[in-house]
């Protein structure tokens, strides 16, 4: 299925998919019990052209449609990308770059950090870690 020009499959042939509009990038995905959560960068209503914000979704084992709305998990002004999930005893740990990106690929970036719960709505407030040197082209949670 094609989706604003941005191709993306449906699970097993049903008629939902979790990624409704936008360029979706940088998928994460991570199994919780008989689901799965679903992180990505998308450029919709994005403030500069590519750049994104990350979303998440919660996706049925069974077929792999959205069992809840897609949510944006931190709108902010800078380019979020590279999204990667781990999962927590009761909840799961979902980590993004946020960066400037700069000419030359030299833009400042940090790594930004939310707790989610089961059904992959953020808690309050995220944590950052500013680095200080380099410019990331990942990050991992293990």
């Amino acid at each position: 299925m094609t989706i604003d020009g941005c191709e993306f499959f449906n699970f097993a042939g049903s008629g939902d998919t979790a990624i409704k509009e936008g360029t979706a990038t940088d998928v994460a995905l991570l199994a919780r019990g008989g689901d799965a959560l679903v992180a990505w960068s998308d450029t919709r209503d994005a403030p500069k052209p590519g750049w994104g914000d990350v979303y998440v979704a919660k996706l049925k084992g069974a077929d792999g449609s959205a069992s809840a709305p897609e949510q944006v998990v931190a709108k902010t002004p800078l380019h979020s990308r590279s999204p990667a999930l781990g999962g927590l005893a009761k909840s799961v740990l979902l980590a993004w770059i946020e960066e400037a990106p700069a000419a030359g690929g030299s833009g400042e970036a940090e790594v930004k950090l939310v707790e989610l719960d089961d059904a992959g709505r953020p808690g309050q407030g995220t944590s950052s870690v500013k680095l200080s040197d380099g410019t990331p082209t990942a990050v991992g949670v293990d």
